[in-house]
């Protein structure tokens, strides 16, 4: 949170605030699991992954897994390597299909959320 409204002094919470918000959040999701069951594309990215990306995203990796998660949905991370050597994520998808027109949905959400900035490699 921190990092996405400039610093500590401008979270405006304490961490019994994020405590709290994590154990309502808890309890809701148990509640609406079984709506994941609509579920058919999600994409996430955060302050972070987008600043790691204009860094590091000359080069990415995107592979996919499928039918290991509780909804059997492809999980589709897109990764890199920071300055490091480690591994960082980009973007993460979640899609009910593996199918070209899940796919292009996929990347065609990647490149607006980076500006449309392509990869080098």
């Amino acid at each position: 949170m921190k990092e996405h409204v400039g610093g500590y002094e401008s979270v405006g919470a304490t961490l019994v605030d994020f405590k709290n918000f994590s154990r309502d959040m808890k309890s809701y999701v148990r509640e609406v699991d079984a709506a994941m069951a609509n579920l058919t594309m999600v994409f996430w990215a955060d302050a972070i992954s987008r600043r790691n990306y204009s860094i590091f995203g000359n080069m990415l990796s995107f592979d996919t897994t499928y039918d290991t998660n509780t909804y059997c949905m492809v999980f589709a991370p897109f990764t890199g390597v920071d300055h490091h050597g480690k591994c960082v994520t980009f973007r993460v998808g979640l899609l009910a299909n593996e199918d070209v027109e899940s796919f292009t949905w996929l990347f065609e959400c990647f490149l607006k959320g980076m500006g449309g900035f392509e990869p080098l490699v």
